[in-house]
This record gives structure tokens, C-alpha cells and sequence, in this order.
């Protein structure tokens, strides 16, 4: 009899666990549903995934092709940023990669971005229920600061067109250096030192002065200048003509000419 009731009682005491356990679950569930407001389903669906395996993931589309309107829409804002200033850090630190960084980050947070969302409303439902508020009113400050934002979505978008946009807005405003700019002089230098190398001359020595504007300020496709070549202590005049190589990466040229006649041929 004493082993019977103590199966009994642990039987029993497993059931109550169980049930427990349940309505823990139930209740998680709900302060989930009620924070996460819109499509809570699939959250809800890796939610439970996430019980029985914690590096469970689920791609979402949505995030995925709408990467930083979905992260602002989920006021997942500190993320938002982050995929803002990571291809800008590629670009500078690995050129060669930037073209291909957006589309990383995109698939990045198609495939983790959920997850990422959970674990935030996590915390922030965390916080609210550590105030200890009567349920009701706990719920309704749920619904107040619910996991969705239209104008940070909004917000998103328009950074997105924004950034589409970006370069033809600079190649409309782009132009090209002054006549005196030190990176137009260096590149002058250069384009004289290749044609003196062509005609099989040395130079000793070259410095590069007195250059002037001689085209109108209007042309934004080119500039023409002249300046004095000091040639081994020899002064030589020339004309620059600068044009843009490619104006979409707001790359130029410059072509060195010794008379205005040999530049208009």
C-alpha cells in the first residue's frame, strides 16, 4: 500500500507540474500575442520552436526584401542603425565588398531578424510586468507600447529612397575640381610627366604654377586651364583639360596640352 500511494503521489505530483508548466506557457503566449499585436502567429509558431531547440530560426520575407522599414516597423531601432552604418564601414574599410554588404545584411535578418524580434519583446515585456500592475492594466500598457510602429516603418522607407536616390542626386550636383585643386594639380603632373616619357624627354625637376580657369564657370562636363610648367628651372606654358572619366563614381581625367590649338582638335 505505501508503495502504491507513493506512485500515486508522484504521479500526481507530475500531473500538477505539467499543468503548470502549461499554464506558464499559456500565459507567456498570451502577453506575447497581446505586445506583438500583427502577425503574431508565426512569432507565436518560432516562439515554440525556440522551447524545444533555442537556435530554432525562422526566414522571414518580410524582413528579408523591407530590411530596414520591417526593423523600424518592429521598433527594432538600434538594428536599424547598425544596418545603416555597417556597408558604409565596408565601403571605406573594404571597397571591393561594398556592392554585395547589402544584400549580406539582408539575408541576415531575413534568417535571424524574428529571432532578434522575440528576444527584444522579451525584455520589454519583462519590464513592464516587473511593475507589478493589476493584469488589465498591465495588458492595456502591452497594447500602449505594442512591438509595431507605422511611422517608424514610414521612417524606414524613406531612408531607403533616400539612399536609392543618393547618387543621381550627386552626379546632378557634382563638379568638377578647380583649376588649383591639389589632387586636379597632382593628376596634371602626372598626365605632363606620361607625355614627356612619350616624347622620350627627362625632367630633372617640374613644379607646377600659376594655373587659371579659362572655361566658362556653366560647363560642368569640362574645365580648361592654363598654367606654367617649371621644367628643370625652365618655365613652359600649358592648358589642362579636365573631364569627367566616370561621373557616377565621380571619377575625372585631365589631358595636358601645350597650345589651345592643338586642345580644340
Amino acid at each position: 500500500m505505501v508503495e502504491r500511494n507513493s506512485t500515486f503521489g508522484r504521479r500526481g505530483l507530475n500531473q500538477e507540474v505539467r499543468e503548470f508548466v502549461q499554464r506558464e506557457s499559456s500565459s507567456e503566449e498570451s502577453l506575447l500575442r497581446t505586445f506583438i499585436g500583427p502577425n503574431a502567429d508565426k512569432f507565436l509558431q518560432l516562439h515554440e520552436k525556440k522551447q524545444v531547440r533555442k537556435r530554432a530560426w525562422r526566414f522571414n520575407w518580410t524582413a528579408f526584401f523591407f530590411t530596414l522599414p520591417w526593423l523600424f516597423y518592429r521598433k527594432m531601432y538600434l538594428y536599424g542603425i547598425v544596418v545603416l552604418l555597417i556597408p558604409i564601414l565596408i565601403a571605406l574599410i573594404f571597397p571591393r565588398l561594398s556592392s554585395s554588404s547589402g544584400l549580406g545584411l539582408a539575408v541576415a535578418i531575413g534568417m535571424q531578424g524574428s529571432g532578434f524580434y522575440l528576444d527584444a519583446v522579451r525584455r520589454r515585456i519583462g519590464k513592464i510586468e516587473a511593475l507589478g500592475l493589476p493584469a488589465a492594466e498591465r495588458d492595456d500598457l502591452l497594447r500602449e507600447r505594442r512591438g509595431v510602429s507605422a511611422i517608424g516603418a514610414s521612417f524606414g522607407a524613406l531612408i531607403v529612397i533616400a539612399l536609392m536616390n543618393l547618387p543621381f542626386v550627386l552626379q546632378a550636383v557634382a563638379k568638377l575640381p578647380a583649376c588649383d585643386d591639389p589632387g586636379a594639380v597632382q593628376i596634371t603632373r602626372n598626365a605632363l610627366q606620361k607625355s614627356f616619357q612619350e616624347d622620350g624627354t627627362t625632367a630633372k625637376s617640374l613644379d607646377l604654377t600659376d594655373f587659371k580657369q579659362q572655361s566658362a564657370d556653366t560647363d560642368k562636363d569640362r574645365r580648361v586651364c592654363s598654367f606654367t610648367a617649371m621644367v628643370d628651372g625652365r618655365a613652359v606654358g600649358y592648358f589642362a583639360e579636365l573631364t569627367w572619366h566616370n561621373r557616377e563614381e565621380l571619377q575625372y581625367q585631365v589631358k595636358v596640352f601645350k597650345d589651345l590649338q592643338e586642345l580644340r582638335r
